[in-house]
């Protein structure tokens, strides 16, 4: 149930601090990835489109979390490719606008069912692991589709997928090790495992429902860039996200993305 908070077991305090910090370092890392664009000479600019396609990918996104193929007793369940319309919009628009989506989405899903027994499996089992999402945007679309193998382009989506899906798995093993091994105190965590049990629980226990759920994203994936109108659809939103007003002179990024996608669109019409 939504708004079901009955099974958080950690002060409210704690959860308010642990939010306020998450914040923080999200903001912080907002800034740094705009002065670091700015010093290159790179200017987006923040459209309403995009606005709007950032919601259109979280509500896809949120519908689609409860769109469950296989659930877990502890948590954790296999979805209909929940992260794909999120790790779609970060692929396009890169690593900083992907941050003010990826947190919405993580509280999204702390919001579905949330099970928390101290401040580190807030961050362990929710944010983390969707934050880890905006990671995706490190290897974001620079050139126009190629016309006769459109997914050469976007070998680095499944990158970053990979990436992705690294960094949860680790954050929620870690969780599930702290939980589960009643070796540790900390913080609130106590388990009934022990020692090698609690390590092994956890790399099966996460990996059951880890591994498919992101291999049915990563097909969809395979199947939805395949298609050459949604390429095409996909670098237009890349391109049009820089800023033609900034009183920046140099331009990389841009200047790259516009050869490329006169180049594309030259061979569409010759075709």
């Amino acid at each position: 149930k939504l708004f079901n908070f009955t099974k958080i077991k950690t002060d409210p305090l704690e959860l308010i601090l642990t939010f306020s910090v998450l914040v923080i370092v999200i903001t912080a890392a907002y800034l740094y990835s705009y002065f670091y664009d700015k010093k290159r000479g790179v200017a987006y600019k923040t459209t309403t489109r995009e606005i709007t396609l950032g919601a259109v990918a979280l509500a896809l996104a949120f519908v689609l979390s409860f769109v469950k193929l296989f659930s877990l007793t502890n948590a954790g369940s296999i979805t209909l490719a929940s992260v794909l319309p999120i790790a779609l919009f970060c692929y396009v628009y890169g690593f900083r606008k992907s941050l003010p989506v990826t947190f919405i989405f993580a509280v999204l899903n702390f919001i579905q069912k949330p099970y928390v027994v101290s401040p580190w499996s807030v961050l362990l089992d929710y944010f983390i692991p969707y934050l880890a999402l905006s990671l995706i945007g490190l290897f974001a679309v620079k050139d126009a589709p190629n016309e006769t193998k459109p997914l050469k382009t976007h070998w680095k989506f499944f990158v970053g997928i990979a990436v992705y899906f690294g960094v949860r798995y680790v954050s929620h093993f870690l969780s599930g090790v702290l939980y589960w091994n009643e070796a540790y105190d900390f913080m609130g965590f106590n388990g009934v495992q022990t020692g090698f049990n609690a390590v092994a629980y956890s790399l099966v226990y996460n990996a059951v429902y880890l591994i498919p759920d992101t291999v049915i994203a990563a097909v969809a994936a395979l199947v939805v860039l395949r298609s050459r109108t949604i390429n095409h659809v996909l670098f237009d939103f890349y391109y049009k996200s820089f800023d033609d007003d900034s009183a920046v002179s140099v331009n990389p990024d841009k200047d790259n993305a516009k050869k490329s996608f006169d180049r594309s669109n030259q061979v569409k019409s010759d075709n």
